[in-house]
């Protein structure tokens, strides 16, 4: 708070900026309360006009696959991805307003080698609260396994019978039941009998 009692802008309020990443899995807290939007800052999620956003930034250091999310955020977020350093030459990479049905949001994107992604994290409308921002990056070789979305569950065909699988590289869907508390990435696979 400042002395009037207002907010102050979190460190990562502008794009210049932006908060470092340097992890391949990552769970990060912070606030928009106090963040404002910058002069020709693009619409978020593709709903919003800039007006709390905060910035971060990843570099990948090889190809493979960015999962990003807000899940655990206390209010209605938008996800941005972009690559460039400045407003005039951001480039739209990925955006999510409400991830399946939620008010969080989510986005998957291929990454390629040496590149730097900026991400942007604000609120619908001019909402504001507390983010957490969850990353995780999968190397390109590392693959989710088929049965990782629920609409792909494989069968197994006799009650008793054996199956192999791995939840190795699988993700956590939105609206998905938590067996805890935890708001974190899920790696969940599915079976149906």
């Amino acid at each position: 708070f400042s002395a009037t009692g207002e907010y102050l802008a979190p460190a990562n309020d502008n794009l210049a900026d932006s908060l470092l990443i340097e992890k391949s899995f990552a769970r990060l807290s912070g606030s928009n309360l106090g963040a404002t939007g910058e002069k020709d800052e693009p619409t978020h999620g593709d709903t919003s006009p800039p007006t709390h956003s905060i910035w971060w930034k990843w570099q990948a250091l090889e190809a493979g696959v960015l999962r990003l999310d807000t899940h655990g955020s206390n209010f209605d977020t938008t996800l941005s991805i972009y690559q460039g350093e400045t407003m005039e030459n951001l480039l739209l990479i990925k955006q999510n307003d409400d991830s399946t049905g939620t008010s969080t949001s989510e986005v998957e994107l291929k990454v390629n080698s040496g590149t730097t992604y900026a991400i942007a994290v604000d609120g619908f409308g001019t909402q504001t609260g507390e983010v957490e921002l969850n990353l995780l990056f999968l190397p390109q070789e590392n693959e989710p396994p088929f049965n990782d979305d629920f609409s792909d569950a494989l069968s197994i065909d006799q009650i008793g019978t054996a199956v192999d699988g791995t939840n190795e590289f699988a993700t956590g869907k939105a609206n998905e039941p938590l067996v805890t508390n935890n708001s974190g990435l899920l790696s969940t696979a599915w079976w149906k009998w």
